[in-house]
């Protein structure tokens, strides 16, 4: 069942769509990833205001209220359905269909960076894979997740682990410096730091890969 929306003000309509803290976790992983692979979105403690996730959320808030200024609440409705017909189904065809007509039918949305985020996460081949990380940092380095995340440094991370895998660790090395520079209190579903995780120890090391 697709959700439904109703007209909200804009601030009720963006708190609509952050995360809940009931929500439970998505059990889709992605290999030996340092985060959760799925559409599960973590919620800081109470009181919390000031981790690097409430802070990531802050930009999501502003990100999503600048795109309900741009778009009408239809097209934000269809937006955010589109998004979550794609999250619940992240490695089948059906819910990576929705996500590409996601980035294909609404390419200046926040959520259409997030898309391209899973696009490539899930892509079925490192060519693919490619292609859409790289799309999803230059086109939408801005866009942040409901928890948090911001698709400029998570994208970075993943082509960057990427490039290991391939042999490619120069590439993989200047990734992890722009995660540093630009990008340092960046982190993952689960609000870890990703400057923390292995994967980036290993991309601004350049090396090794875990198998």
């Amino acid at each position: 069942m697709k959700p439904s929306f109703v007209l909200l003000p804009l601030a009720a309509f963006c708190l609509a769509l952050a995360p809940s803290a009931s929500a439970k976790p998505d059990p889709v992983r992605a290999g030996n990833a340092p985060v959760p692979a799925g559409a599960a979105e973590f919620v800081p403690a109470a009181g919390d205001d000031d981790s690097p996730a409430a802070r990531g959320q802050k930009l999501f808030r502003a990100r999503m209220e600048r795109d309900a200024k741009a778009f009408p609440h239809d097209r934000m409705a269809a937006i955010e359905t589109l998004f979550a017909d794609g999250v619940r189904g992240l490695k089948t065809p059906e819910g990576l269909a929705a996500l590409n007509k996601l980035a294909v039918e609404h390419p200046k949305s926040n959520r259409a960076g997030c898309a391209l985020q899973y696009l490539g996460q899930f892509a079925r081949n490192d060519a693919d894979r490619e292609r859409f990380l790289r799309r999803a940092i230059s086109e939408h380095s801005d866009a942040v997740f409901g928890d948090g995340v911001q698709v400029g440094a998570y994208a970075r991370l993943h082509l960057a682990h990427l490039f290991l895998k391939t042999g490619r660790a120069a590439e993989a090395r200047v990734l992890a410096a722009e995660i540093q520079k630009n990008f340092p209190d960046a982190v993952d579903h689960r609000g870890r730091r990703l400057l923390n995780s292995k994967w980036f120890k290993h991309a601004a090391a350049g090396g090794p890969i875990e198998k």
